[in-house]
């Protein structure tokens, strides 16, 4: 509880987890302007990233979740109630186990998944300070840091599998722009 609430802290005070990192600009999306109508879910979403490699969780193979099998970002959907800042520590905790020392806001967007609904994805990037071996995994088949070449051809290697697996598009997307923003 006490981590939660120190990782909380870190996510509403500190929006600059770097030094050469742009805060946050609120005007990307301003939710005085959606109704509860205009999307369907919120999600908080997390961009860990270490020596220019991010962590990537490999979905479950359960034919009636969004993207199955595929590279997607550790997060989820928040709970009644919850703000997206409470949301991204608890689904890090409950995922694997860990929550970078600071968490920064990167972007808000409004976008389909695969099944047409519209979802405000929350995301938040942080610097990964374990090795992937420590953290634990919860949800999801495997996890692994994907390079940016990876990231640019949309697909990683699952070690489980023995073959490439995709990455969702909105997630690949957000990837290229954060690594635009980040590291060029």
């Amino acid at each position: 509880m006490a981590e939660e609430n120190v990782a909380k802290e870190n996510v509403a005070e500190d929006n600059m987890a770097e030094d050469n990192v742009p805060e946050y600009d609120p005007t990307e999306y301003d939710p005085t302007e959606y109704g509860p109508t205009e999307y369907d879910a919120e999600v908080a979403i997390a961009i860990l990233h270490k020596n220019k490699q991010f962590l990537l969780q490999l979905r479950d193979d359960i034919p009636t979740i969004v993207y199955p099998g595929h590279w997607a970002f550790c997060g989820g959907h928040l709970e009644p109630g919850e703000d997206a800042d409470t949301a991204v520590v608890r689904e890090l905790q409950e995922e694997i186990a860990y929550v970078p020392p600071k968490l920064s806001r990167f972007r808000r967007t409004i976008g389909p998944t695969q099944d047409g609904r519209k979802i405000l994805r929350n995301f938040y990037h942080g610097e990964l300070t374990v090795p992937v071996t420590a953290l634990e995994l919860n949800e999801g088949q495997e996890l692994g840091l994907a390079s940016i070449s990876d990231i640019q051809r949309g697909l990683y290697f699952s070690k489980k599998n023995q073959e490439e697996r995709p990455i969702p598009p909105q997630h690949q997307q957000i990837l290229l722009e954060f690594i635009e923003t980040y590291f060029h």
